[in-house]
């Protein structure tokens, strides 16, 4: 039931009852963490806690940041739920003069993991920890099991771990599966969490924007796919339902309704991720990350546990195309996607995901591309420089070409 004001005793705070907020809070409290809770409207953190008095680790509602920091055991965890940009700055300045040595803050939102590195600097430089979160699931994915891709402090993420690994989405440790049937006040028990240490700094926030993409990726291909259907090849909503319903049903068996594109996709997205790796020196896990992909998230798909696979092997892979078991699929299969996009171009239906995709597959299975023309062009035009091809020790030429 809901708790009055006990000084010391919350497991953690969060700050922002928005959706993502509130239901991450009720998550928390459901496996028994006492939640100190605050928003810039007081009457919403009054009706937040009204409204949700039986939870297993109960609420506290704080009208200010210096009661939320005085009811939360040490070292404090806060998470922050709000918009990203300023809003997370303004928001620090105000709770770092109330916060001690080794308190830790969470960024649960969709910051640039540019300024988070930034923050951590700032936090660490006054004994405080930083942990950018991302977060995926959505609105029923923060309430009963989310995605989380935490990054900070690796001697942080020990006082993290306990909250994170409980809230988290669980997968069947056999089947690899979402275990389903989380209620409220009934969490799933058991099961392997989908969240892991993603890195240190912004590497979580990071994976997390790469993510976002594959999301919005899929999403512009299940639309371009039904825009096809339906103006190219006139097929009403009921029989696309049951279209759509099958190829939910198929071999990827996803989320998100899969067709040969998206392994392109997450080609792209998980490429990105290790090159930013080895740049910032994250050292991310990219089995891992396919690993925690695979429940709560908006992007969980069967073939996840393809990927994880190819990467547990520890086999040095220059793109997920590459490896056996994608590079048959799309050997099988891109000749329909050829099909498609070639029917598209004929028929005046705009397919841009579609048609990107299958211009990545192609440039990247191609030796030789025209670049070396561009290059031309622009030492002409700007004296640019150029590598020769056949004498690569040479180091840059320019040529007077008028």
């Amino acid at each position: 039931m809901a708790k009055t004001s006990v000084k010391g005793t919350a497991d953690a705070g969060m700050v922002g009852l928005g959706v993502m907020g509130r239901n991450l809070a009720l998550n928390m409290a459901d496996h028994g963490f006492q939640v100190a809770a605050f928003d810039i409207s007081a009457a919403m953190t009054k009706r937040f806690v009204k409204e949700n008095p039986d939870t297993r680790g109960g609420l506290v509602g704080c009208d200010t940041l210096r009661k939320l920091v005085a009811n939360i055991k040490r070292p404090r965890k806060i998470v922050l739920l709000i918009p990203a940009g300023n809003p997370v700055d303004e928001m620090l300045k105000k709770l770092i003069p109330l916060l001690s040595k080794g308190d830790i803050v969470v960024d649960g939102g969709n910051s640039l993991w540019t300024d988070t590195i930034r923050r951590e600097k700032e936090l660490a430089a006054k004994g405080l920890c930083f942990f950018g979160s991302g977060v995926s699931g959505g609105e029923e994915g923060a309430r009963f099991g989310p995605s989380l891709m935490p990054s900070g402090s690796k001697e942080a993420w020990k006082q993290l771990k306990p909250i994170w690994t409980a809230i988290a989405a669980k997968v069947d440790s056999k089947t690899g599966k979402p275990i389903e049937g989380a209620a409220p006040g009934k969490p799933v028990k058991g099961g392997v969490p989908c969240t892991t240490y993603i890195g240190t700094d912004g590497a979580g926030h990071y994976v997390k924007m790469v993510h976002n993409g594959i999301e919005y990726a899929d999403m512009q291909l299940i639309a371009e796919s039904y825009d096809l259907l339906h103006r190219g090849f006139q097929v009403g909503n009921k029989e696309l339902a049951g279209i759509f319903n099958s190829w939910n049903a198929g071999v990827l068996e996803s989320f998100l309704i899969e067709i040969t594109a998206k392994i392109c996709a997450y080609a792209q997205g998980l490429d990105l991720i290790e090159t930013a790796s080895n740049e910032y020196g994250w050292n991310v896990n990219l089995a891992e990350i396919a690993r925690i992909w695979k429940g709560g998230c908006i992007i969980r798909a069967r073939f996840l546990d393809e990927i994880m696979q190819v990467y547990a092997n520890g086999e040095k892979l220059a793109n997920l195309m590459v490896a056996p078991a994608f590079s048959d699929l799309l050997a099988k299969h891109v000749a329909a996607l050829r099909e498609v996009v070639a029917y598209s171009a004929l028929s005046g239906i705009p397919t841009p995901a579609l048609s990107a995709s299958l211009a990545y597959f192609d440039s990247y299975r191609t030796a030789d591309l025209p670049q070396n023309l561009t290059q031309a062009q622009r030492d002409a035009f700007g004296a640019h420089t150029f590598v020769r091809k056949d004498k690569p020790e040479s180091g840059p030429q320019h040529v007077d070409w008028l």
